[in-house]
Parts: C-alpha cells; sequence; structure tokens
C-alpha cells in the first residue's frame, strides 16, 4: 500500500515542476490526513493557495430534505440524522422520523447505518480507543474526569491525547460555560454529530437485542420511550444555532457570546447550567428551550421564569422562551420563540 508521505511527495513534485495555467484541487473525507497537509514538515506545506473545510448543512438547510414536515417534525429529523448531505439523501420526506429511522439506521444493510458504524471499522478509530469514548457520552456530556472513572483508565495522559485526536477530527466539541471560559473544571466533551450521537446513544450498545427483536420491536422498546428526552437536549443546540443565525444576521446588536451559563447560588445552595445564554457584555439574556408536541401553558412560563429569577448574582434583562410547538397563551415581560420562527426566512 502506499504510503501517504509518498503521495504527498509525488503531489509536490507535480505542483512544483509540472503546473501551468492549471489549478489542483486535493480533496479528502479524512480530516487528520488533510490537515496534515497543511502542517510544517509536510512535503506540500504552503501549496495550498485556498483551504475549506466543509461543514454539514446547518439545521435550516438540511430542513430542505423533509420540507413538508411541520416544525416540530424538522427538529426531531435533524436531532436524529444530522446535517450530512449523504446521509439526508436517504431519507423520505413521505415517511415519519419512526418509520425513517427504522428503515435506515436500525438496518444493517442501509447506507445510514453503515455510515454510522464506519469510523470504528478503522485502525485509527480502535488506537485512539474511540468506541468506548464514545459510547461513555453518548447523548450526554462529560468532565475529563468524569470520563477517566467511567472509563477506568489510568491517569497516565493517554486519554488526553485521545481526546485530542477526536478533536481534531471534529468528532468531539469540548466547551465550556460562556461565564467561565476559563475553568478548566467546568470543560465538557460531547459528540458533534447528531447521528453518530443517535447510534452510540441506542444502537452501538444494543445490537444484539437489535438482532434478535428486528427494527420495528426495537424501536418501540428502546427507542420510543426516550426519544422526545434525546430531541430535546439536541434542539437546545439548534436554538444555538438559531441565535448565532440572528446575529449574523445584525438581529442582536451588542451581542458578545451564545452559550451555556453556569451559576452557583449560595443562597439556594444549588449550582447546574442554563443550556442557553446570550451574553449583551454586562447583561444576560437566558432562553429555555421546550420540546414539546403541544403548546406550552402559560403556568409552565411563569414557574420556569421564577426558577430563573430565584437564582442570585446574574444580572438577567430578559427572559425568553423558545417552544417548538408554540404558546397557548402569552403575556408581556418575555421573549418568545416558536418552531416555525427558527425556521422562518
Amino acid at each position: 500500500m502506499t504510503q501517504p508521505e509518498t503521495v504527498d511527495s509525488t503531489f509536490q513534485a507535480i505542483i512544483d515542476n509540472h503546473l501551468a495555467n492549471i489549478n489542483l484541487v486535493v480533496s479528502g473525507s479524512h480530516i487528520g490526513m488533510m490537515r496534515d497537509m497543511l502542517r510544517e514538515g509536510n512535503a506540500l506545506y504552503g501549496r495550498f493557495s485556498t483551504v475549506i473545510q466543509l461543514k454539514e448543512l446547518s439545521y435550516r438547510l438540511a430542513a430542505a430534505f423533509y420540507a413538508s414536515k411541520d416544525a416540530y417534525d424538522k427538529i426531531g429529523f435533524h436531532g436524529v440524522f444530522g446535517g450530512s448531505p449523504f446521509v439526508l439523501e436517504q431519507l423520505r420526506d413521505s415517511e415519519s422520523l419512526r418509520d425513517n429511522i427504522i428503515r435506515t439506521i436500525l438496518n444493517e444493510s442501509n447506507p445510514v447505518y453503515l455510515y454510522a458504524s464506519h469510523f470504528l471499522m478503522s485502525d485509527y478509530a480502535r488506537s485512539v480507543n474511540s468506541e468506548r469514548i464514545f459510547a461513555t457520552l453518548g447523548n450526554g456530556k462529560k468532565k475529563y474526569s468524569d470520563l477517566e472513572n467511567l472509563l477506568d483508565v489510568k491517569k497516565t495522559g493517554n486519554l488526553a491525547k485521545q481526546l485530542k485526536a477526536l478533536l481534531e477530527l471534529d468528532m468531539l466539541s469540548k466547551n465550556a460555560p460562556i461565564n467561565r471560559p476559563g475553568d478548566a473544571k467546568k470543560v465538557m466533551y460531547e459528540i458533534n454529530d447528531n447521528l453518530m450521537r443517535f447510534y452510540f446513544t441506542y444502537v452501538y450498545k444494543n445490537q444484539s437485542a437489535l438482532q434478535m427483536l428486528g427494527a420495528e420491536v426495537f424501536y418501540d422498546q428502546y427507542i420510543a420511550p426516550t426519544l422526545t428526552e434525546y430531541i430535546s437536549r439536541r434542539f437546545e443546540e439548534l436554538c444555538r444555532d438559531y441565535f448565532s443565525y440572528l446575529a449574523r444576521q445584525g438581529k442582536l446588536p451588542g451581542i458578545r457570546h451564545i452559550g451555556s451559563f453556569y451559576y452557583d447560588d449560595p443562597a439556594t445552595k444549588s449550582n447546574g447550567e442554563f443550556d442557553i445564554a446570550l451574553d449583551f457584555g454586562d447583561t444576560y439574556t437566558i432562553c429555555e428551550a421546550k420540546y414539546f408536541k403541544k403548546p406550552i401553558e402559560l403556568d409552565d412560563i411563569h414557574r420556569e421564569a421564577g426558577q430563573i429569577r430565584g437564582i442570585k448574582g446574574i444580572d438577567i434583562t430578559q427572559i425568553g422562551f423558545i417552544s417548538a410547538s408554540g404558546f397557548a397563551q402569552k403575556e408581556d415581560g418575555y421573549l418568545y420563540y416558536t418552531g416555525d420562527d427558527l425556521y422562518a426566512d
């Protein structure tokens, strides 16, 4: 098999000695290998005039693949399948989320299942212990110390190297609350890709049950009871993306950062995180995202707002609510966003 270094040297010779009035495009899907070409010491270092890393489609663009769905279902589809065009092409707009899941990710011969499991089959993935890391993270987010304990690994620094490799591949992300950016103890690791999250939350550890029960029974017993909760966590990320979209459109003047917000209230002896916080410098807007099938009632708004206001030491200018299915009632004093707003032009 030809070594990567040999290929890079061959391209170097072509670029340096044979190109004239020709644009040479080098592309690849292995992010680590492509980034190696940009590093000093590589034969191709300094020879690229343009570097493009294509990201997956945003939730707004991905919705074109299931355009007939209402906002609630669009959120669900994105929460499960993510934004890879290859994956999205396998979906059927005429089918429900349940039927699409059964036909694709629960079918070992389907391209979507193969796409999700392909990374695990590579020698590189095995070398960085990715299976255990991904299975441990699932649909959640974990601190470094939590991963060490759950994976039962010795404190040798190997886990840090493994996580660094997966971060460089954009398979994982490392995030801290926007009000604690330098606090290493608040940094959380999580899986980037929604489909990979779904695979490791439901399929990876239950493959024998899938084979024994079949896709439909497996869905009803292993997925259906917690799918709404699974999508709810993905909905929070989608809402942060929405506010980022508004900021780029110039519709959030004065915005400095968007993310989660850590609070520690000595008065009530409570701590935790608001999942959606908009930083306007000296003040914050805190938003609650609700992935409910029915519109939110005013009593729910009052209860959530009371809990937010009850936390001391935070200068909150506004409180907002994002409801996938809208609101039964509204009253002045809050920001309101619906699922339809998230997809509006």
